[in-house]
């Protein structure tokens, strides 16, 4: 009977001693990132010198489905994004600037916007970069604002394919 207790143990410790934790998000960062987010300050009072808001090694993944920017550390993004406020986001891929600036729209905004938007929802958590902001169902002649949506996201299309390409290069796409 103790034989069989201490064999049991043995196998349960061997057993639970192999196994490890998974992260619930792995993050293989990449080595080097040519990804580079740069506040674009709207304001007069606030100097336009590169004021950094994140890179490619701040962001965990990308979902071009959803169209969801989780980064590793969504919180401490979040204050630094809150810093400064009515500020657009210019993407910069090795020192180039080659893609549009969302304009960062704020829990409570009520301006329509028809351009791309880095929105951060508050309760989820979550930031997205949205074709506009809000959704065009709330909006008085949604078939209009999407139309118009649909404009601005074609007259960035080249810019966006880049960023996507450089998010794939850098192991940070996913699109399911």
């Amino acid at each position: 009977m103790n034989r069989l207790f201490c064999f049991s143990m043995l196998a349960v410790l061997l057993l639970l001693g192999g196994c490890r934790p998974e992260a619930d998000e792995p993050y293989n960062a990449p080595a080097e990132t040519a990804i580079v987010a740069v506040a674009a300050y709207f304001d007069p009072q606030y100097d336009n010198d590169k004021h950094v808001v994140f890179t490619g090694k701040d962001i965990l993944w990308f979902n071009e489905t959803t169209r969801e920017l989780r980064f590793r550390q969504n919180y401490s993004n979040m204050s630094i994004i809150n810093e400064v406020r009515d500020f657009g986001i210019q993407f910069f891929i090795s020192d180039e600037f080659v893609l549009f600036t969302p304009v960062y729209i704020g829990v409570w905004n009520y301006r329509i916007i028809n351009q791309p938007v880095l929105h951060y929802d508050i309760i989820n958590n979550k930031y997205f970069i949205l074709d506009g902001f809000p959704e065009v169902a709330l909006l008085p002649d949604p078939a209009q604002q999407q139309w118009v949506r649909d404009q601005n996201s074609k007259a960035i299309e080249h810019e966006w394919a880049r960023l996507m390409e450089q998010l794939k290069k850098e192991n940070l796409y996913r699109s399911n």
